[in-house]
C-alpha cells in the first residue's frame, strides 16, 4: 500500500514475535461468535520496545501509568469477545465510535479507532503519531491491535480480484480489504463517512449485495463510524485513549 521508498523513511517497531494465539469463530441463526485472547496468528513486533530501536524514543517520551513510560508496555493476551448480528441493519444514519475497539481481525486481533488525540485533543493519524509494527499494530494497555491494512499480516488475496474478509466490525458487518468487485483499489472517493459502501461481497457465504467496510491506504484506512447498531465488548467499555495511544 506504500512506496518501497516511503516505507524506509518510516521508524517501526523491529521484531518477529510469535506468541500463541486462540482465536475462533461460531456461527448460530443470528449471531456470529467471536471468542480469542487478543493475540494475533502472526509474527509481531517486540514489546517492550528495545532501547536500540529507532522506535523507542518516540514512545519512551511518554508517561504510561505502572511503566516506566511507554516503550515499556508489553503486549499480553486478554478476554477477546463479541457476539455481533448474523444479518446487521445498515441505518441511514451512521452511530459514533463508543469505544476504542472497532473491529475484530480474522487473524484473532482487534481493530482501534484510527485517531490519537495530543493533551489539547488534537487528533492525528495514529500511523503518523507512533511507530508500529510491520502489522501496523502495537499494544494499548497490552492490548495489541491494528490501526488500518495490515498488508504484510493479513489476507491479500488474488491479484486483479476482490480482496477477501478480514474481519468484523462491532455492527456486524463484514471488513474487506482495498480491492472492489472488479479487482480495482477502491478509493475513499467511492466510500461514505463510516469507509464503507453498499456493494458485492461474499458475505455469510453468499455472494450479495450489501454493506461493507473497506480497509485502504487513505485515512482514517478502516472505520470512522458505524453504519449498524455497535456492539461494546464488556471488557473494552467507553473511555478515553491512554497514554500510549498518544502523539
Amino acid at each position: 500500500m506504500c512506496s518501497s521508498d516511503l516505507v524506509a523513511k518510516i521508524a517501526l517497531v523491529p521484531g518477529e514475535v510469535q506468541l500463541e494465539s486462540v482465536f475462533t469463530v461460531t456461527e448460530t441463526a443470528t449471531t456470529r461468535r467471536l471468542r480469542g485472547n487478543g493475540i494475533p496468528n502472526h509474527p509481531i513486533g517486540t514489546f517492550p520496545i528495545p532501547q536500540t530501536s529507532a522506535a523507542y524514543a518516540y514512545y519512551a517520551a511518554l508517561p504510561a501509568q505502572g511503566y516506566a513510560n511507554a516503550a515499556e508496555i508489553p503486549v499480553a493476551p486478554y478476554d477477546l469477545r463479541a457476539d455481533l448480528p448474523m444479518d446487521p441493519v445498515m441505518s441511514t444514519e451512521p452511530f459514533c465510535i463508543p469505544a476504542l475497539m472497532t473491529g475484530i481481525a480474522l487473524t484473532g486481533a482487534a481493530w482501534h479507532v484510527e485517531a490519537a488525540p495530543d493533551s489539547r485533543l488534537n487528533i492525528y493519524d495514529p500511523n503518523a503519531a507512533l511507530p508500529t509494527d510491520h502489522c501496523f499494530g502495537h499494544p494499548y494497555a497490552t492490548e495489541y491491535h491494528y490501526h488500518g491494512f495490515s498488508w504484510k499480516c493479513m489476507e491479500q488475496g488474488e491479484p486483479g480480484k476482490q480482496s477477501p474478509l478480514l474481519g468484523y466490525a462491532l455492527d456486524g458487518f463484514g471488513i474487506y480489504g482495498p480491492r472492489g468487485a472488479d479487482g480495482k483499489l477502491v478509493p475513499n472517493a467511492e466510500l461514505d463517512e463510516c469507509h464503507g459502501r453498499v456493494g458485492w461481497v461474499t458475505f455469510n457465504g453468499t455472494w450479495q449485495e450489501i454493506y461493507h467496510y473497506v480497509l485502504n491506504n487513505e485515512y482514517p484506512y478502516s472505520i470512522g463510524c458505524f453504519r449498524g447498531q455497535p456492539h461494546v465488548p464488556s471488557h473494552m467499555m467507553p473511555g478515553g485513549v491512554m497514554p500510549s495511544e498518544r502523539p
